[in-house]
């Protein structure tokens, strides 16, 4: 049996992964964290054989996690995923958006409907804890994504 913590701060993206993961008979979800300060916590606790982490998360990445379990030579294999298909579109999306582009020249800049790129805009907001998507497209400007 595989043992499984998982970690998201999307509610809804946390338990579907979970559900996900326990429909196979040869996993056992553990544990599940929504910020990355309680992952790792529950991680040293727990000591599942994985976790899945989402990369950006509130109080510690997926990056900083896997980083922590590595210096404390943990047993536990991390895997890191994103919500983001497409990581081109949201570098591009945000530095359209730094230049105060709005979403329908966005779209049209790149070939998406206003709709996705409203979703991109506010899922990088929500994910960088940003008031806005200029401050989003500044904090990851700021973070060398940009």
């Amino acid at each position: 049996m595989i043992r499984v913590l998982v970690a998201e701060d999307q509610n809804m993206v946390l338990g579907a992964l979970a559900a996900l993961l326990d429909l196979d008979p040869g996993i056992e979800v553990v544990g599940r964290a929504m910020d990355g300060a309680e992952a790792l916590r529950l991680v040293r606790g727990l000591k599942p054989d994985v976790l899945v982490s989402d990369i950006e998360m509130p109080k510690m990445s997926g990056l900083d996690i896997a980083r922590c379990l590595h210096q404390d030579r943990a047993a536990t294999r991390v895997l890191i995923v994103t919500t983001f298909g497409r990581p081109g579109y949201l570098r591009q999306v945000l530095r359209l958006a730094e230049e105060g582009r709005s979403s329908k020249e966005i779209a049209r800049s790149l070939g998406i409907s206003p709709g996705t790129t409203r979703n991109y805009l506010s899922e990088a907001s929500q994910k960088l804890g940003a008031s806005s998507r200029i401050e989003a497209a500044r904090i990851a400007r700021a973070r060398g994504w940009l």
